[in-house]
């Protein structure tokens, strides 16, 4: 690697030291290889927050795969925040990419006003064509893919 690209390893220091060198580094760019476990996810998002532009690399069968490998370690109402968009890579070509919003409306598929909570829309980022709505509905994390939906 160039002289000017630090690359900082979890064999050589634990998350919460990464976490307060780049922090007080502050670069602009930062690249966060593997996000996996339940300790990435967390400082992935810290990273995030705190406006350090940040790609990070998950692994997924499909885009909304990634997105639901965040829920659970990142508050739903952050997570728009946290990934913005989403490029999806398959057989080492940009396959799909996707952008992340929230929104409270009535999800996809319901009918009464009083159903209304915040939503994460997934949208194509080239056609602008919402294809998921994400919602929690009591205890479940609901992933509403739009195309099953008869309108």
């Amino acid at each position: 690697m160039p002289d000017a690209v630090s690359q900082y390893s979890f064999n050589y220091a634990s998350h919460n030291d990464i976490r307060d060198i780049l922090l007080l580094s502050r670069p602009d760019h930062a690249l966060y290889d593997e996000v996996r476990n339940a300790e990435d996810f967390i400082l992935f998002a810290d990273l995030r927050l705190t406006g350090i532009g940040l790609v990070g690399v998950t692994h997924a069968t499909r885009p909304v795969d990634s997105i639901q490998r965040f829920i659970g370690h990142v508050d739903m109402g952050s997570l728009p925040q946290v990934i913005d968009t989403i490029i999806f890579i398959k057989a080492g070509k940009v396959d799909e990419v996707l952008t992340i919003q929230q929104v409270v409306k009535v999800p996809a598929g319901l009918q009464s006003q009083d159903l209304a909570r915040p939503v994460l829309q997934v949208s194509s980022f080239m056609t602008k064509k919402n294809l998921y709505e994400i919602y929690s509905f009591g205890e479940q994390i609901v992933v509403m893919d739009l195309s099953k939906i008869k309108t």
